[in-house]
C-alpha cells in the first residue's frame, strides 16, 4: 500500500519561478487514482488513499509534489539533474492476462536527465529533457531490470494562479526492461497465451498534462498520462491487450506547517 501512496503523490505537480518560499513545508492530504495494470493491459484499478505531502527546497536536493530530485550540474540552459519514476505492483490474480503467473513486484527507476531550455520567461518553460533511468522491481528480493528512457518536449506555464505542465515524447526499453512485463516462459503458455520473448526498442508515445492551485494552505492538482502503443516492439506479446494506456487522478493536500526560513526557489 505504501508504494500507491507514493506514486500518487508524484503524479501532481505543483510548480514555481523565482519565488521566495518556505525552505521546507509538511501536511497530509488525500487523492484518486485511475491507471491500468500496466502497459497494454486492458485491465485498470482506481486507488482512493491518503497522501503524505512534503517539499524540501534545497539547493542541491528538490523534493515537491513532482517527486525527488538532485542537481548535478547547472548553466543557464543545460543542467544534468538526477530524478525518479517507476510502475505500480500488479497482483497477477487480478489480470486475466497474467493468470497463474508471477505478480509483477513494484518498480523503481532512477538515473540522470539532461535538460536544455529553449526558452524561460517569468511564466513559463519550454525545455527538452533526455532522462536515462536504471529499473529495479521489488520482488521478493531487489532485481535489476535493464533501462528506459523518455526523450520529450516538456513545458510548464503559470495563468495567474494556476500552472499547467506538459510532457510529450516516445519511449523506448531495454530487452530486460520489457522482459518483465511481456515475456512468457514456457511454463505459463495456456492455449490462448502462447510463450513470447520480449525485445528492446520502442515502447510507446507519451502525453501527459497536469493543473494545479494553491489556495493559501490547500493544493489541488488533476493529471492525465495517455500512452499510444501501436507499433512498439512488443505488439505480439499475448500480455499486450490494448494500443492505449491513460491514467488520470486528482489530488487535494494540506499544508500543516511550513519553514521560517525563506529560499530563492524555481523548480527543477
Amino acid at each position: 500500500m505504501k508504494y500507491y501512496l507514493i506514486f500518487l503523490s508524484l503524479f501532481i505537480s505543483s510548480f514555481t519561478y523565482g519565488e521566495e518560499l518556505p525552505l521546507w513545508e509538511y501536511g497530509v492530504g488525500g487523492g484518486v487514482l485511475s491507471t491500468p495494470h500496466y502497459l497494454g493491459s486492458n485491465q485498470r484499478k482506481t486507488y482512493i488513499l491518503p497522501v503524505p505531502y512534503g517539499v524540501y527546497r534545497g539547493e542541491y536536493i528538490q523534493s515537491d509534489r513532482g517527486g525527488l530530485a538532485g542537481k548535478i550540474y547547472d548553466s543557464n540552459n543545460l543542467d544534468l539533474r538526477i530524478s525518479l519514476g517507476g510502475a505500480l505492483p500488479v497482483n497477477s490474480e487480478d489480470n486475466e492476462a497474467r493468470a497463474g503467473m508471477t505478480d509483477l513486484g513494484f518498480m523503481l527507476e532512477a538515473g540522470p536527465t539532461l535538460q536544455y531550455t529553449l526558452r524561460k520567461t517569468n511564466n513559463s518553460v519550454i525545455r527538452l529533457d533526455l532522462p536515462v533511468r536504471m529499473a529495479i522491481s521489488f520482488d521478493n528480493q531487489p532485481n535489476y531490470r535493464g533501462f528506459t528512457t523518455n526523450p520529450k518536449l516538456y513545458t510548464k506555464h503559470h495563468f495567474g494562479t494556476w500552472k499547467l505542465a506538459t510532457n510529450i515524447g516516445p519511449t523506448f526499453g531495454t530487452q530486460r526492461y520489457h522482459d518483465y512485463f511481456y515475456t512468457v516462459d514456457e511454463k505459463y503458455v495456456l492455449a490462448d497465451r502462447q510463450a513470447y520473448q520480449a525485445k528492446s526498442g520502442y515502447t510507446g508515445f507519451r502525453t501527459s498534462a497536469s493543473l494545479s492551485k494553491n489556495w493559501g494552505s490547500v493544493f489541488t492538482g488533476v493529471f492525465v498520462n495517455y500512452y499510444y502503443l501501436g507499433g512498439n516492439r512488443n505488439s505480439d506479446s499475448p500480455l499486450m491487450k490494448t494500443n492505449d494506456y491513460a491514467a488520470f487522478g486528482v489530488s487535494v493536500s494540506w499544508i500543516i506547517e511550513k519553514s521560517p526560513q525563506m529560499v530563492n526557489y524555481d523548480s527543477f
